[in-house]
């Protein structure tokens, strides 16, 4: 990507102070960095499973079971220090998706946009309040 704007960037640099020709340097550096990770990525094949593997292109039954399911194993990722840093996103940003395992058939994003109304604050404490927070084994419903 930066070898197709490098020269916009000598044009530009030339017109920039110091201070920011080292701040644009240090943003282009850091672009670069990320180009050069993504190439190593790139580099090495990505692993297979054994032949005998049997993998399933079927969601859990319901959400609630998909979200435990995908918890336990990052719980499992942690405890077996596959990794220290991970993401789950329960749903987009423009999903608005209800909870009704947890009586919460509210739209998330319209719980966020509660304004006074404690009707929708209760329902967004409850979500909080069932979001697991320890080992797998103690969110037994």
């Amino acid at each position: 990507m930066l070898d197709l704007v490098k020269d916009d960037f000598r044009q530009l640099n030339g017109k920039l102070g110091k201070h920011d020709q080292r701040k644009l340097d240090e943003y282009l550096t850091g672009v670069r960095e990320i180009e050069k990770r993504i190439e190593r990525t790139a580099e090495f094949p990505m692993p297979k499973p054994p032949a005998d593997f049997a993998v399933s292109d079927k969601e859990p039954a319901s959400y609630e079971e998909h979200i435990r399911i995908m918890a336990d194993l990052m719980v499992l990722a942690f405890q077996t220090d596959t990794t220290r840093v991970c993401t789950f996103v329960l749903a987009n940003e423009g999903s608005n998706k209800p909870y009704p395992f947890i009586n919460v058939r509210d739209g998330h994003h319209d719980l966020s946009h509660r304004g006074n109304s404690e009707e929708k604050k209760a329902k967004s404490a409850r979500l909080t309040a069932s979001t697991p927070r320890s080992s797998p084994t103690s969110w037994a419903s």
